[in-house]
Formats: C-alpha cells, sequence, structure tokens
C-alpha cells in the first residue's frame, strides 16, 4: 500500500508543477487551503496525508 500511496504522491507533484492548473480552483474544488497545496507543490510538506493526497489526485483525475 506505500508504494502506491508514494506513486500517486509523485503523481499529484508533478501535476502540481505543471502551470496549467488553477490553484484557487483546486483549493475550491478539494477544500484545502492554497497555502497547503502550494507547500505540497514546493516540496516543504513531505508526507502530506493521505485524505490530502487523495483529493487533489482526484481533482486532476476528474480534468481529463
Amino acid at each position: 500500500m506505500a508504494t502506491q500511496i508514494e506513486s500517486k504522491l509523485a503523481y499529484v507533484k508533478r501535476k502540481l508543477k505543471d502551470p496549467a492548473y488553477n490553484n484557487m480552483q483546486l483549493s475550491r474544488v478539494t477544500g484545502l487551503t492554497p497555502a497547503a497545496i502550494s507547500r505540497i507543490a514546493n516540496g516543504e510538506t513531505k508526507n502530506p496525508t493521505y485524505d490530502t493526497v487523495e483529493k487533489i489526485a482526484a481533482y486532476f483525475q476528474g480534468l481529463k
């Protein structure tokens, strides 16, 4: 299970670096603060919670 979470976290970090995503929309949809999203994107938050990673991943997967 840890491998699945790690790969999902890598996916989320990669997507957060994409300049096409909208931080404010992501914040509204996920309920996370823009600051929390920014800290994950910048690598300041090394181990975000499973729920946080899932919320962000679901957002990006819904954009496909």
